[in-house]
């Protein structure tokens, strides 16, 4: 059942137009969307302009949350908003994060340790054994392992991680509650129960070809990294693979055959960058040091399992190097008392909004910047506030010209 809360953000989201950027600003002015929701077509022209202004107040009367939740409860789906605890960090720090994941089966906080794995639809049985040996081993690393249910190397990739008890999650071109590609019905099923069905887009959305780029860059987005197993020159793996090095990801690239059209991806993606992988460590010596110290004790896991649960890969090949520090949890969620500093910055006979508090939080985020660009959770960590919040005033900063921003979302003083 979705809360009040909730439901104001799905009507929002459902309005056509509110992309994750203008969504911030609202909230940002606005403090909450039901405050969006009930602000005047002058008011919210004056942060969106008037053709988007009328748009929300046109259709915020008419768009049928109603029917979507009815939906959502009928198939047993959670709703993950982006100023929910549970929404992951690594997507809130991308570019124009998505605004809800509709979930099904669980998120867990190991979770954010996990690496994508995509190819071609049309694999060859080398493609079959090298996306099965990496999958199996980045489980048993601890990783988990995300992909996009597509038929090919995103199956292999989804059923690998699942045959090694571990943990995978498949981001969807269409609506949670559609089952594409239809003979993928089965291992749909098993991943809810050891990991997570996640969509960006409404109930009941059909899987037009235009949604599956939108889904890649969310595969990039979550993970630490992605992998390409195998993938012709024109495959959609590249665009994810693209999505993630704007997103400032390391992409690992597996070698082919040569004279092999499945190659040509892996091979040009090397000869742009890539790292190539041949071996396990190849990608685990790439994660950040925050990550190692959290999946050491993962690795530990392993050495309780039977050796027929365990794939040929060596213990030297799995072994991960030891952190010094771990990185500290961040909340995202906004507490009460900053949605009342937003509320109270209003000043109802001008209609413009002054936050006093905004200036000194502005000064401060300026002071911790580094040159290189600051991750939007080190700003937040810096500054002790939440993620949603650093975003929103970066955001702001940005339009201001007071920061400029770098690839990967990072940020830096302009």
């Amino acid at each position: 059942m979705c809360s009040e809360q909730q439901k104001q953000w799905l009507t929002l989201f459902l309005i056509p137009g509110i992309g994750s950027t203008t969504f911030i600003k609202l909230i940002a002015r606005f403090g909450s969307p039901s405050e969006v929701l009930s602000a005047s077509e002058k008011a919210l022209s004056e942060v969106v302009g008037k053709t988007l202004a009328h748009r929300i107040a046109h259709y915020r009367e008419v768009v049928d949350v109603d029917t979507e939740l009815k939906l959502i409860e009928k198939h047993q789906v959670k709703i993950i908003t982006l100023d929910d605890p549970e929404y992951p960090v690594s997507l809130a720090e991308i570019y124009e994060p998505p605004l809800i994941l509709y979930c099904k089966g669980n998120l867990l906080k190991r979770d954010q340790y996990s690496i994508s794995i995509v190819g071609t639809r049309k694999y060859s049985p080398y493609g079959s054994k090298v996306t099965c040996f990496f999958a199996q081993g980045l489980t048993n690393a601890g990783f988990t392992v995300i992909s996009g249910l597509a038929a090919g190397i995103d199956t292999i990739a989804h059923q690998s991680a699942l045959d090694s008890g571990g943990r995978t999650i498949a981001f969807l071109g269409c609506g949670v509650d559609v089952i594409y590609p239809k003979e993928n019905k089965e291992l749909y099923e098993r991943i809810q129960n050891q990991g997570a069905i996640i969509s960006t887009f409404p109930m009941q959305t059909k899987p037009l070809g235009t949604n599956f780029p939108v889904r890649n860059r969310f595969i990039s987005g979550f993970s630490l990294g992605t992998v390409v197993t195998e993938a012709t020159r024109n495959s959609g793996a590249l665009i994810t693979a693209q999505h993630a090095v704007e997103q400032g990801k390391t992409v690992f690239a597996i070698p082919g055959p040569i004279g092999s059209p499945n190659s040509e991806g892996p091979h040009w993606l090397i000869r742009q960058g890539a790292k190539l992988a041949e071996k396990i460590s190849d990608i685990t010596e790439e994660i950040p040091q925050y990550a190692r110290e959290v999946l050491k004790e993962e690795m530990k896991n392993i050495d309780n399992r039977s050796q027929s649960e365990r794939i040929n890969t060596t213990r030297s090949e799995l072994q991960l190097p030891i952190s010094m520090s771990i990185k500290p949890p961040v909340s995202i969620i906004p507490t009460k008392s900053e949605i009342q500093n937003k509320k109270e910055g209003y000043h109802q006979e001008t209609t413009s909004f002054i936050d006093l508090s905004r200036t000194s939080l502005e000064q401060k985020i300026l002071s911790i910047l580094s040159p290189e660009g600051s991750y939007v959770d080190e700003v937040a960590i810096s500054c002790q506030i939440p993620i949603s919040e650093a975003l929103s005033t970066l955001t702001l900063m940005e339009i201001k010209g007071l920061v400029k921003q770098f690839a990967g979302k990072r940020f830096t003083k302009a």
